[in-house]
């Protein structure tokens, strides 16, 4: 813009002030065309503040002493304004203007302030769109600033990522399909209603691979319907939209050892975190519940509660929910009163004590004659095995865990909690060597349980075992060993020639959301093994 004397008064004093800075005017010559004093202190200050001139310039103008008084005033407040209008261009932000303007919002610098903060905003905007490299955010932008100072880039790049959408979404259901575990809940959340990877509390996002297609789905903005997931063949249509979106099922966990029972069959599942315990429990006792067989045995402690009833109903009703449970908590041991009626209308019943004991507190016990023994007193475990209950043990291993696909545990993190938990089981006992009394003195069962069978890729049961001992044979040889060793020295399971029992179970077909379609046959399987290893009472039941 060039600087026509005759429009002096059609220029702002903002114009007039860049016009000076160019050297297209000076402040003589402004005051020749339209005397100085007929401009406002504001719009005087605005020559000031913005360097193109000082008040002795003014003042050699020969402007009106009132003025002068006016704009004295008005420096002195400039004083402190100048402090927050420094602040507010170093930050150039959104934020850093609007701080500006709360406090002085008919400042010198307030016209400028807001046109700062509209530019910011918009570089805002478009620096997220574009870091992100969002379909959903480019939109924005444009919906914004339709014709903005990036809306050339936006457009194009808009329409680069809308040809990627078909490809990624073809991709992502191939993913889907190989590897459902990986797309929790809170992950499918994102994928079919939106979500943000960058934001701080996406774990799950974080927890992929930059390069993963599921970060990418999601960091592009795209989403994917239910009714995309269905007819692709990732879900059943027998689970609902609402069943997918489900939160994992909680549980409500007491760690309520005070009144543990006695004179019952214990039945130990042990293994580290996730190796499945709570989910072979939920489909144990979903199956037996529905079957009607299994009856709960109430035990009320001291305090006139039941400590393990709301546990117990939460793992029947996860099968149904279409969740399997969440893990148990890090300090509890949960143990629920099965009374097991024989068939045959005899009054004879088995009186079983389920006990799961959390993951990471089992792998404490492997230190529970060291530095971890405190630990594992406080939390009762060593009550708990110390009582005169005859004992039946089930080892669980997680097969997921060879396919890579258990994050944060290993092989050997198994085989080393499972073998070192074995040896102090063999010498927690009393005597010379610490056998005398010692765990294994009252088991008279053993057996492996290898969990996610369902991944072996067959469900053919003979099968299944052939894969499930040559897996143990080839990745815990050294614990099979030892649980042969221990059932020949402690005479378990001796009508089986003191081999250890190996089990496989799956609650059924898995899909994303960590939703599970149960199929009861191994729960079945295991509950008819578990009634043929427990003991019978002659105690009738209601």
């Amino acid at each position: 813009m060039s600087f026509i004397p005759q429009k002096i008064s059609a220029y702002s004093a903002a114009e007039l002030a860049d016009f000076m800075l160019e050297g297209k005017v000076r402040l003589a010559d402004i005051n020749q065309l339209k005397n100085l004093s007929l401009f406002s202190a504001e719009e005087l200050m605005t020559f000031i503040s913005s360097g193109a001139c000082v008040f002795a310039d003014m003042q050699r103008c020969g402007l009106h002493f009132r003025k002068q008084q006016e704009l004295r005033e008005r420096l002195a407040l400039w004083d402190i304004e100048k402090g927050f209008w420094s602040r507010a261009v170093a930050g150039n932000t959104p934020e850093s203007y609007k701080e500006y303007l709360e406090a002085f919002p008919a400042g010198v610098m307030a016209a400028k302030a807001r046109e700062n903060m509209a530019l910011a905003e918009e570089d805002a905007l478009w620096s997220r769109a574009s870091d992100r490299d969002n379909i959903t955010l480019y939109r924005h932008y444009l919906a914004s600033y339709p014709s903005g100072r990036y809306h050339f880039d936006a457009e194009g790049r808009l329409a680069e990522l809308e040809e990627e959408k078909e490809r990624l979404q073809t991709e992502i259901l191939d993913d889907m399909r190989r590897s459902p575990w990986k797309y929790n809940r809170s992950l499918m959340g994102k994928l079919v209603y939106g979500g943000d990877a960058r934001d701080t509390d996406q774990r799950d996002i974080a927890s992929l691979p930059p390069g993963d297609v599921a970060a990418r789905f999601v960091k592009m903005g795209l989403t994917i319907s239910y009714d995309t997931l269905v007819g692709a063949g990732i879900i059943p249509s027998s689970i609902s939209e609402r069943e997918l979106m489900t939160p994992e099922f909680q549980l409500p966990q007491v760690n309520n050892f005070d009144s543990f029972p006695q004179d019952r069959t214990d039945i130990y599942f042990l293994g580290v975190a996730r190796s499945g315990k709570s989910s072979v429990l939920s489909g144990l006792f979903n199956a037996m519940t529905t079957r009607g067989t299994w009856r709960y045995r109430p035990n009320i402690g001291d305090n006139g509660q039941d400590g393990s009833m709301a546990y117990y109903n939460g793992l029947v009703r996860a099968m149904t929910a279409k969740k399997p449970p969440v893990p148990t908590a890090f300090d509890t041991i949960n143990y629920i009163n099965i009374d097991v009626p024989r068939a045959g209308g005899t009054r004879h019943t088995a009186e079983l004590n389920f006990v799961e004991i959390s993951g990471e507190c089992f792998k404490t016990l492997s230190d529970s004659l060291g530095n971890g023994a405190e630990v594992w007193r406080r939390l009762g475990a060593s009550r708990v095995l110390a009582n005169n209950n005859r004992k039946v043990l089930f080892f669980l291993l997680d097969y997921n865990v060879i396919l890579g696909n258990q994050d944060g545990i290993t092989l050997y993190d198994q085989q080393e909690a499972l073998q070192n938990a074995l040896t102090i089981f063999a010498y927690d006992g009393t005597g010379r060597d610490h056998t005398v009394g010692c765990t294994l003195s009252k088991v008279s069962s053993v057996g492996v349980i290898l969990t996610k069978a369902d991944l072996m890729g067959t469900d053919d049961r003979g099968e299944r075992q052939r894969i499930a001992r040559e897996y143990l044979q080839n990745n815990f040889a050294s614990f099979m060993s030892q649980l042969s060793d221990a059932c020949r020295k402690f005479r378990i399971n001796k009508a089986d020639g003191y081999r250890p029992y190996v089990l496989t179970f799956s609650l059924g077909s898995f899909y994303v959301g960590n939703t599970v379609l149960f199929d009861p046959s191994d729960s079945m399987d295991l509950a008819a093994t578990i009634e043929r290893l427990a003991p019978l009472t002659k105690t009738s039941i209601f």
